[in-house]
């Protein structure tokens, strides 16, 4: 493929194209590198190409013909206001250490190819990057989960803006759990079982989670059931009919169960699925992670959950240049399994 654009450095040429799923080889050799960790190949296929979303990765590459810098995300879908809006969540973005040289500063190549990215897919992005010939802006804002130092570098260099409200911890530890009964309600596993359509839980996402990210059962099997490394739980909670009122999805670490998405028909039935976990993890600590402005996040208090300090040192932000933008920052639920932290 030819290149897309040349950039011109002290070291030489550089230039940009778009990832294709036949660079594994050329990008895995850097991914790890700069990670200090291998990329299984099922990995690298399944979290970049295999998702129901559309990848929107840059690779820059050395006159060497090395990846000097990776940067981009998966194009998603936020519901918002009973409209959906297209933005990127950025992810796995890196530099190579051996032309660190060249990447540091507000006129690195790291920050050069970040603002030609943004300048490329965002609407409205005032940066005086060319973008890339061929392509036009798609999306409303880039947003992700960076930990502290990312995000006090991209605030510096790109204009980050961390998304309103302190991330919601909290913790609910057997101690401050009631004796409970036989366990109820279905648990499956991604590794064990075959996934069950969550449809009816699907058909009015905005009337538990406004303003979150589009979700169907396709994104739900990718994500949880389709993981080559993770195996994930799923707990259900049924009518009696059979019908599903309300799902969790979980990781399992040791002595702790992360609770990564929450889905529900109506808020009540989730408070429910909520006290029947319990009893299937009567000496685990259950922890939850959810974004300042989740509506729901009052009702793991109501379970006796303890709101904690936030372990990872995480800061979800979100930057985009548009009227749309500011309105979805404002109130955009998140929940840990929209990110790959788990």
């Amino acid at each position: 493929m030819k290149p897309l654009k040349i950039l011109k450095t002290s070291r030489g040429a550089f230039f940009l194209r778009p990832l294709e799923s036949s660079d594994e080889e050329l990008l895995l050799s850097a991914w790890e590198i700069a990670f200090g960790k291998t990329f299984p190949s099922q990995l690298f296929h399944w979290k970049y190409f295999s998702p129901p979303w559309s990848p929107r990765f840059l690779l820059c590459i050395s006159p060497q013909g090395e990846v000097c810098v990776f940067y981009g995300g998966q194009k998603q879908k936020i519901l918002w206001d009973g409209r959906e809006y297209e933005v990127i969540e950025l992810m796995d973005n890196f530099s190579h250490p051996a032309y660190r040289d060249l990447i540091g500063g507000k006129g690195g190549l790291f920050v050069r190819v970040a603002r030609i990215y943004w300048r490329t897919y965002l609407k409205a992005c005032p940066f005086p990057e060319e973008p890339l010939p061929g392509l036009r802006p798609e999306v409303e804002a880039v947003w992700g989960i960076p930990g502290k130092r990312h995000f006090r570098l991209g605030k510096l260099l790109l204009s980050y803006q961390e998304l309103p409200g302190d991330v919601f911890y909290a913790e609910k530890r057997p101690s401050l759990r009631a004796s409970t009964s036989k366990p109820q309600g279905e648990m499956r596993s991604s590794a064990q079982d075959p996934y069950p359509s969550l449809a009816p839980l699907l058909e009015n996402p905005q009337r538990v989670f406004p303003s979150s990210l589009v979700k169907d059962d396709h994104y739900f099997f990718w994500r949880f059931w389709k993981n080559p490394q993770k195996d994930y739980r799923l707990f259900l909670w049924r009518s009696p009919g059979g019908k599903p009122l309300a799902a969790i999805f979980l990781s399992e670490e040791g002595e702790k169960v992360s609770l990564l998405d929450l889905l529900a028909a109506e808020p009540r039935y989730l408070w429910e699925a909520l006290k029947a976990l319990e009893a299937h993890y009567p000496d685990k600590v259950l922890r939850v992670w959810l974004g300042g402005n989740f509506q729901l996040r009052e009702l793991f208090l109501l379970l006796g959950y303890q709101k904690l300090p936030e372990p990872l040192g995480i800061i979800p932000a979100m930057k985009g240049f548009t009227a749309a933008f500011s309105k979805i920052s404002l109130s955009f639920n998140w929940v840990m399994g929209d990110a790959d932290l788990f």
